[in-house]
């Protein structure tokens, strides 16, 4: 998706068709609807703001009247139009643009430029702000003959002085080939995760590229992928598949790569964007959440991080519930859930019958829901947690193989950014 269009905003509380509800009825509050097609979004600290990142700039909007705060200009010697990705500092406070010739990182809440970075060699596209924002992890593949056989290399710089401060791997020597998949930050900006093709992980110091300890999928013949950090940064989150080919949910211990807890599950739906999270955690960072599949389809388990057990498995709801998420008080656990209708799979449409579902966080009881046209993602909460934003598309096109399932993505259109007022 590329470009925003803002001209049919439409905010302001509105009542609209009450959905499913699980306990207590509750009608839906949507504050704000825009039409969406943009790159990325990001809440604003103030909780009242959103910035949005285009092929057309930067946008920064009061999700209660609709009103532009202000509108970035294209800066001299960058094409927008251009741009491959986005990434937006954990924090709301810069976004880096990916472009053909540049990197280009703006002040979301001033709309600075305050660097530009030309790339030689050409670079892949995994970039990663700090969740401060200060830093930028960028990868880059080798600039030589034989560039097939070496391993992409991360540079760390400093944004405010314009400096590289790491790279990694130093040496090229042993390394073997290494083409690489993710970059991921620790909440604190000490260490990076590198996350690689052949599901091979390395985690590394940011400021001095020095190598904690790595996982070699070649050598454990289990590949793995990893879902996320843990909120103060002594734990990494990853799934697998095992050797008896059975899903496995784990965690090492980010220093050491000990593994910390390992339990069969097979988490749901691979999230086509980096946004939607397989796992979500507690803001105390003692709990995780993630979405499974079992014997009666999509489920939420939530589960203790110091003793490794089982918490308790929310509520059951019609439907599937997917990319879970927590709300930042520790009050709600909230996913966006496809409810399908008789005849509808063939077609690839849930008509329309989407809703985003509430849970109690401390002990999974169904709360409420909020209608939701077709297929809501990137759910993201507002740091007050008074509101969840999330894109959903308001249409689905006609396709011509009907056999896509109601999962696919093909053929929605007519995107928009929601904002919902939460109780």
């Amino acid at each position: 998706m590329s470009g925003v269009a803002l001209a049919n905003a439409s905010c302001g509380f509105s009542l609209l068709p009450q959905g499913k509800s699980q306990g207590s009825p509750t009608s839906n509050h949507l504050l704000c609807s825009i039409n969406w097609d943009g790159l990325d979004f990001s809440w604003l600290p103030d909780s009242l703001h959103i910035a949005y990142a285009s092929n057309r700039g930067l946008f920064v909007v009061n999700v209660e009247n609709g009103q532009r705060r202000w509108q970035q200009k294209i800066w001299p010697g960058y094409e927008y139009t251009s741009t491959w990705a986005i990434s937006t500092a954990e924090r709301g406070t810069t976004v880096a643009y990916v472009g053909d010739a540049a990197l280009l990182v703006q002040n979301i809440e001033s709309g600075e430029n305050i660097w530009t970075h030309r790339y030689t060699p050409f670079p892949q596209r995994r970039v990663a702000l700090s969740p401060d924002g200060t830093r930028i992890a960028f990868s880059l593949s080798q600039n030589t003959s034989n560039a097939a056989h070496q391993p992409d290399i991360v540079e760390v710089w400093d944004i405010e002085h314009g400096t590289m401060l790491s790279r990694y791997p130093a040496s090229l020597k042993g390394q073997g080939i290494a083409r690489l998949n993710d970059i991921i930050w620790s909440p604190d900006g000490a260490f990076i995760a590198s996350i690689y093709q052949d599901g091979s992980v390395h985690v590394w110091g940011a400021a001095n590229a020095h190598l904690l300890w790595r996982y070699d999928a070649s050598v454990s013949s289990e590949p793995c992928s990893v879902l996320g950090w843990s909120p103060d940064g002594n734990a990494l989150v990853f799934a697998a598949t095992g050797k008896t080919g059975k899903s496995l949910l784990g965690v090492w211990n980010a220093r050491t790569g000990q593994v910390r807890l390992q339990t069969n599950a097979d988490v749901s739906v691979t999230a086509q964007n980096g946004k939607d999270k397989r796992i979500t955690w507690s803001p105390d960072g003692t709990r995780m959440a993630f979405g499974v599949i079992n014997n009666i389809g999509s489920a939420i388990e939530v589960w203790s991080l110091q003793n490794g057990r089982h918490l308790f498995t929310c509520q059951h709801v019609s439907g599937q519930p997917l990319y879970v998420t927590w709300s930042p008080d520790g009050k709600y656990l909230a996913a966006g859930n496809y409810i399908v209708g008789s005849g509808e799979l063939a077609q690839g449409d849930n008509g329309g019958r989407s809703v985003v579902q509430f849970w109690d966080a401390s002990n999974g009881q169904a709360l409420f829901t909020y209608s939701a046209p077709k297929n809501p993602e990137q759910l993201a909460w507002s740091p007050d947690s008074r509101s969840l934003a999330l894109i959903t598309p308001l249409n689905y096109g006609i396709l011509s193989n009907k056999t896509c399932l109601s999962l696919c993505r093909y053929g929605y259109k007519d995107y928009m950014l929601q904002v919902f007022r939460v109780p």
